[in-house]
């Protein structure tokens, strides 16, 4: 038997390497070829493109389209298209195979968010020519390829079997999400009324939130939940153009309904922050982080009037970084504030937080900071917790509402007990006084008789006058209690007559010239005439008069000096 030898060849270990890592290259190179055609077969109705296709990024944003077609694309593997805030325009190239046997369908392109500037399809012609099919919120109204809310392009039968090759250019302002579908007209028939109907259920659901909470604005007498009520709006407001609801009303003005979209969309943290302003009471509880509070609205409102002027993009992007501050500000005060168990209607604090959730990832991706494709579906579900929740804290709001509405009619009943207890307490202190004053004038006019006539018969003795001077004093004091009764039923009428002002306030301060003596106080009258005729009020004069008098002398100190002067006033 003939011997056999076997021989082993031993490859380099860098060899081996290189073999292994130049397979793998080769297999996946393979994939990305193949996967950049798309074969259509008869049981293909509905496609998803976008991990068949290749991207260009234009940093110029002006490349023509025949320098662009010579571009070097780059496949992209995603699910959908993301891409954050960029001032690039952003090219899709795909190329889609008819197969051997093309069939009659009718072929739709269907991108999934109308709300970027310009979404535009070139569609390769039999001629060698392209037909561009326009779309986006910017397009001009008489060339868009589509009318209403979603953005369908019709391809319409594909007549040869020749692989061609299609491009999908993207010019956002916005950050872009979203997915380009290829389905027959049949499939999308089949699949256009659950999507009206999600769409238009989000939508119902927005606006009887706000129908139903602008009701009970009406009766709820709360400030705090009015502002929740105004920030219900304008979210709904945002929802109903993320729908492109706004667009679709303003088809005949793109701009404007651009303009309106972000405008919802930027007065958001102005409203958050107002809301919570007044459900913290925050002039009361926080005096100090005002400023803040009134920062974060300036700033939201800065935006709509730097609209005009400075580029969407920009805008967008400083209000992505608002909110995501007024985010963090608002969650951190009112979980301190709740800690601190200061007190407010908390309850409200429950559905406006549950959708705040979405919008911090929201604003996350459209920075570019994560990247995920459930944000939809997150916004849909939060909005119905949010309802759930608002309908369990209703009862909650209400009776926290009936509560202060009925403190404040007690408090109110309770004023108006203590309004007519002092007013029949005023009545019966001058009914008092009226009965004292009384009963004090008849001995009082019996003294000031007998002194009249001692007068008369020692006219020149000072002690009979400054008696009887201060008797009259003392009967004026009792007759000015006597007219209380008549000024709070309204009689006291001035009483004009003719007199000599001068000689009266001499007389005046001459009756309190043993007062001021007794204080050692210096008692001035300075008057410019020595008469001065006059038509006026006796009584009411001297008790003026007297009145500051008396005043001036109790908080003169012992030792000083007080002076009086009639001055006149020209014309009076």
């Amino acid at each position: 038997m003939p011997n056999c030898t076997t021989s082993r060849v031993n490859l380099h270990p860098y060899s081996t390497r290189l073999l292994v890592f130049g397979c793998l290259f080769l297999l996946v190179g393979c994939m990305q070829v193949s996967a950049q055609t798309i074969t259509l077969t008869p049981e293909t109705k509905k496609l998803n493109l976008c991990p068949f296709t290749s991207l260009f990024a234009d940093t110029t944003g002006s490349l023509p389209f025949d320098q662009v077609q010579r571009q070097s694309f780059t496949p992209y593997r995603g699910q959908e298209f993301q891409m954050g805030f960029s001032s690039k325009i952003f090219w899709f190239r795909f190329t889609i195979d008819p197969g051997k046997q093309p069939t009659l369908n009718q072929w739709y392109l269907l991108w999934s968010d109308g709300l970027r500037d310009n979404v535009d399809i070139y569609v390769p012609q039999v001629n060698g020519t392209w037909k561009i099919m326009e779309g986006g919120m910017l397009a001009p109204p008489d060339r868009k390829a589509y009318q209403g809310l979603f953005p369908l392009y019709p391809l319409g039968v594909f007549q040869s079997t020749i692989p061609q090759t299609y491009y999908l250019r993207l010019d956002a302002s916005e950050a872009i999400n979203g997915q380009l579908t290829l389905l027959t007209h049949q499939a999308y028939i089949d699949d256009m009324p659950a999507s009206l109907a999600m769409a238009w259920l989000v939508i119902g659901i927005q606006l009887l939130r706000v129908f139903y909470n602008i009701i009970l604005a009406r009766y709820i007498q709360d400030s705090s939940f009015r502002w929740y009520v105004f920030h219900t709006v304008i979210v709904t407001a945002s929802v109903l153009g993320s729908f492109g609801v706004i667009g679709t009303l303003l088809s005949q003005a793109p701009r404007l309904a651009s303009f309106f979209n972000t405008a919802f969309f930027e007065l958001m943290p102005a409203t958050y922050t107002l809301f919570i302003y007044s459900l913290l009471s925050v002039r009361v509880n926080y005096p100090k982080l005002k400023w803040v509070f009134f920062s974060i609205v300036g700033l939201s409102l800065l935006q709509l009037v730097l609209y005009p002027f400075v580029p969407r993009m920009y805008l967008l992007i400083a209000n992505n970084y608002l909110f995501l501050f007024m985010e963090a500000f608002l969650i951190s005060i009112c979980s301190y504030a709740l800690i601190q168990r200061v007190a407010m209607n908390g309850y409200l604090l429950i559905p406006c937080f549950i959708t705040l959730v979405p919008f911090i990832f929201l604003n996350l991706r459209a920075l570019g900071i994560i990247q995920y494709g459930w944000i939809y579906p997150m916004i849909y579900g939060t909005n119905f917790l949010e309802i759930v929740a608002l309908a369990l804290v209703l009862g909650k709001i209400i009776q926290s509402a009936e509560q202060k509405r009925l403190d404040t009619e007690k408090a109110f009943f309770a004023e108006k007990l203590e309004a007519e207890k002092l007013a029949e307490l005023d009545s019966l202190k001058t009914r008092f006084f009226t009965n004292i004053s009384h009963e004090f004038r008849t001995p009082l006019t019996l003294l000031i008789g007998p002194l009249s006539d001692l007068l008369k018969k020692f006219p020149t003795e000072e002690m009979y006058q400054i008696m009887h001077r201060n008797a009259n004093r003392l009967q004026t004091l009792i007759n000015q209690l006597l007219d209380l009764s008549k000024l709070d039923g309204g009689q006291l009428r001035p009483d004009f007559q003719d007199g000599d002002l001068a000689v009266d306030i001499r007389t005046w301060v001459a009756s309190f010239e043993s007062l001021a003596a007794s204080r050692q106080i210096s008692l001035l009258l300075q008057q410019p005439s020595q008469r001065y005729p006059a038509i006026y009020d006796l009584d009411k004069v001297e008790k003026i008069t007297t009145n500051l008098i008396s005043n001036a002398l109790k908080f003169t100190p012992t030792g000083g000096r007080f002076g009086s002067k009639r001055g006149i006033v020209p014309g009076n």
